[in-house]
């Protein structure tokens, strides 16, 4: 009935407490779990072998390099089978009513996707995550909350997906392995063509702030994948309609504090406030505002657009 995605990397340290997490759910519905098995340096292989043999429904694909989390995610979405799909990463995990809580929500409520709120796990502290909801929203209130990403983030690991939507609907994405932000692309693509989602208050899912995240160690990349995703989504929000583009408009502020956060961590490697970092690409920042459709062609997005369609 369910399959939950795994790509699986170098995990050794977290792994079996993830996979703990997710075989001992209490769901009673049949599930399986897909890992995506990439070429490790650890002892992640062996980890992954014992949990094999001790779990029928563990099903792995293993690749011949390492794609990145969201070839993986896809990878594991073809050899899965379960008609309710759920993601998680191999250093995070489940609360045990996880997929029985998710599963009930996305039956009862008659929605495309189920999101819920979770905890953080940092220096072994845990942590909820302060802004939840019990809201059900449409596909245009649905693509403003994750814009201004506050109730909903765009984080796959923390959600219940129909299955359907990832056979039927047309999903852009970047193929680069070093890409980030990746998650947001695949939610933005998704959620602009639903009926409802629905969130739930409740945390069921565990999010691991390593000390080696995006928050932590700074990534020279990040400003600019951050904006080549903001427009991404400015670009899909412009196919699919003025409600959607008018969306994003709205929300266009806390898209400019994301890329300013982003531009703080790049003081060290820049030399440069963040301010200055914000002015030098202020052209292509108010672009992402504009009443007319964001321009691709000769932009400093236009390849990484292209690479995800």
């Amino acid at each position: 009935m369910i399959s939950v995605i795994i790509p699986i990397y170098n995990a050794e340290k977290y792994l079996r407490e993830c996979l703990d997490s997710v075989f001992n759910q209490t769901i009673e519905l049949p599930y399986e779990v897909v890992g995506v098995l990439c070429p490790c340096k650890d002892n992640t292989k062996q980890i992954v072998e014992e949990y094999q043999k001790k779990y029928s429904n563990f099903v792995v694909v293993e690749t011949p390099d390492a794609p990145g989390p969201a070839i993986s995610r896809f990878k594991g979405i073809d050899a899965s089978k379960g008609k309710y799909i759920c993601f998680l990463d191999s250093d995070d995990k489940y609360h045990q009513d996880f997929l029985k809580t998710m599963y009930e929500a996305i039956a009862k409520e008659d929605c495309d996707i189920v999101c819920c709120n979770f905890y953080f796990l940092e220096d072994g502290k845990v942590k909820k995550y302060r802004y939840s909801s019990n809201k059900k929203m449409n596909s245009v209130q649905t693509t403003k909350a994750m814009l201004w990403d506050i109730h909903l983030r765009s984080y796959l690991w923390n959600k219940m997906f129909k299955r359907d939507l990832f056979e039927n609907l047309r999903i852009y994405y970047p193929k680069r392995p070093d890409a980030l932000f990746e998650d947001a692309a695949i939610f933005a693509s998704i959620i602009t063509k639903i009926q409802y989602l629905k969130m739930i208050k409740k945390p069921l899912n565990y999010y691991r702030v390593n000390p080696t995240s995006l928050t932590k160690v700074t990534n020279v990349n990040r400003f600019n994948y951050h904006l080549y995703t903001f427009a991404l989504i400015r670009h899909l929000c412009d196919l699919r309609g003025e409600k959607y583009a008018k969306a994003f408009r709205k929300t266009y502020l806390r898209s400019w504090w994301s890329l300013f956060y982003d531009a703080m961590l790049l003081k060290k490697e820049n030399g440069h406030g963040a301010f200055k970092h914000m002015r030098l690409n202020k052209k292509d920042i108010k672009k992402l505002k504009s009443k007319k459709p964001l321009p691709i062609e000769g932009e400093v997005w236009e390849s990484y657009i292209k690479e995800c369609f």
